[in-house]
């Protein structure tokens, strides 16, 4: 959220910038004056500084998640609990390490590239693809993890999945609810 905010708020004016392109490029393609396209202005540090400040406190609260649950886990007072509370605990632990890789992965990593290209201006159109093809999966791929890593999210899709060509019958039985 405070990216987009950044993003905003430091937005250039787009047809002054393709008046300036205008003055290099006096012949440029026919979609170029289409309200389709727009211009960023590449000169701009402020929103990749936003970024990276955005990015150091992302950081920062995952290092400190991942030490308190490491230490959480491993304390003196949790060895005192049942083996099966802790089997859960290290699979929980797991869960959520795989759903903070996840964001990692797929948001930070590709804003990270994105603040890395507008601080130096290494112009790499094939890695800004793909980082525009990654950040809107983030949902998609956190989904995914949910299920696969949460035994009865996992149990109740396969029972979906296998359920799917039966036809669930509904009892015909009268009842009443009395308040």
């Amino acid at each position: 959220m405070s990216v987009m905010l950044l993003a905003i708020w430091l937005r250039a004016d787009s047809d002054e910038l393709k008046f300036k392109f205008l003055k290099l490029n006096p012949c440029p393609d026919p979609l170029y004056f289409s309200s389709y396209t727009f211009s960023v202005d590449t000169n701009r540090n402020e929103f990749s500084t936003g970024i990276l400040i955005i990015l150091f406190f992302i950081s920062l609260q995952y290092s400190f998640f991942v030490s308190h649950c490491v230490w959480y886990i491993y304390s003196e007072e949790a060895a005192r609990y049942s083996r099966n509370t802790r089997r859960m605990q290290k699979m929980f632990l797991f869960a959520s390490f795989s759903q903070v890789a996840i964001f990692l992965a797929v948001f930070v990593v590709p804003l990270g590239i994105f603040a890395f290209v507008l601080t130096t201006g290494y112009r790499n159109q094939g890695l800004m693809n793909i980082c525009n093809l990654i950040i809107p999966t983030i949902g998609l791929n956190t989904s995914i993890a949910l299920v696969v890593m949460y035994k009865p999210y996992r149990d109740f899709v396969i029972k979906k999945l296998i359920r799917k060509g039966e036809k669930e019958e509904t009892p015909n039985t009268k009842s009443a609810v009395v308040f």
